[in-house]
């Protein structure tokens, strides 16, 4: 997968969950996503997914995860974390989102196969 965010494109992996192959069906998809906590960007969908909750424990940066059934979060920051998500995918070089994402109330992100 390709996660794109203002002229970068960055390489991602989706895991190997339920949760994975049904955001994978609404590919490609652009969302305007909103900040929170400083540390990631988020977007309601319309639509409910499936969840493979975990507790991770840790987030990482690049980390794409769905919150309840139908909030995508893209991580920017890595930060120890008590709730429960279900795994998307992950950025595989991420030490430039940071950058990007940082300062910003929103920030239009595209996902593509």
């Amino acid at each position: 997968m390709k996660v794109i965010i203002d002229n970068y494109t960055f390489e991602a992996e989706l895991a190997p969950n339920a949760t994975a192959e049904t955001f994978a069906r609404f590919l490609p998809l652009e969302l305007e996503m909103s900040d929170l906590n400083n540390n990631e960007k988020y977007f309601y969908t319309a639509a409910r997914i499936p969840r493979t909750e975990y507790l991770p424990g840790h987030i990482d940066c690049g980390d794409i995860m769905l919150w309840e059934a139908d909030c995508i979060v893209v991580f920017y920051k890595s930060f120890d974390n008590p709730f429960p998500y279900s795994r998307i995918g992950r950025i595989l070089d991420a030490d430039k989102l940071p950058e990007l994402l940082a300062g910003r109330k929103s920030v239009r992100i595209k996902f593509e196969i």
